[in-house]
């Protein structure tokens, strides 16, 4: 009888402790996400040609191991010998959603088979001496898994070389 009643006042004690913790537990947080920035340059954006569908840059972004398609439309650009500040917005594609062509380095279609799943804008510069950019701005609709990023901010940055095409870079949402 003593034994029975010290194994169920352990038992209660212990459903006691697990029950303070789940009722203290957090939420998960979804904290900084960084993805990896992988671009080519659509040359036919260059002036005096008008870009297919404005896009000027595009490729992927990759986070957490899951390639999704992205495009990038300027809006606006001023620009010096140094530097230019430009706006523009962005769209993020689900894997399989999206394919792009391109001939010469020309993209001469973009194809997508659904609505984005997450949409930006941003604001920033590109050095043109040391051939980054740098940029922020808001998400400003976000749908499916990635509805609770809708209005945060991102951070984006990189390198590119203008020769080759290619930009590569990170894409930060705060």
């Amino acid at each position: 009888m003593r034994r029975r009643s010290v194994l169920v006042l352990v038992l209660v004690l212990a459903l006691s402790l697990v029950m303070v913790g789940a009722v203290n537990a957090k939420p998960p947080s979804f904290g900084d996400r960084t993805g990896d920035l992988d671009l080519s340059l659509n040359y036919g954006a260059i002036p005096p040609s008008i870009p297919h569908d404005g896009i000027v840059w595009y490729g992927t972004v990759e986070f957490d191991g899951i390639e999704y398609g992205i495009v990038y439309r300027t809006v606006t650009t001023h620009a010096s010998e140094v530097v230019s500040h430009w706006t523009e917005t962005w769209e993020m594609y689900a894997p399989g959603t999206y394919e792009f062509f391109s001939a010469g380095g020309v993209l001469t279609n973009f194809v997508t088979t659904a609505d984005p799943l997450v949409v930006g804008r941003d604001e920033g510069i590109t050095h043109w001496k040391k051939f980054t950019w740098l940029g922020n701005g808001p998400i400003t609709d976000a749908t499916g898994v990635f509805d609770h990023w809708e209005g945060r901010r991102t951070h984006t940055k990189g390198v590119f070389n203008p020769l080759e095409g290619w930009g590569i870079g990170t894409l930060r949402i705060n």
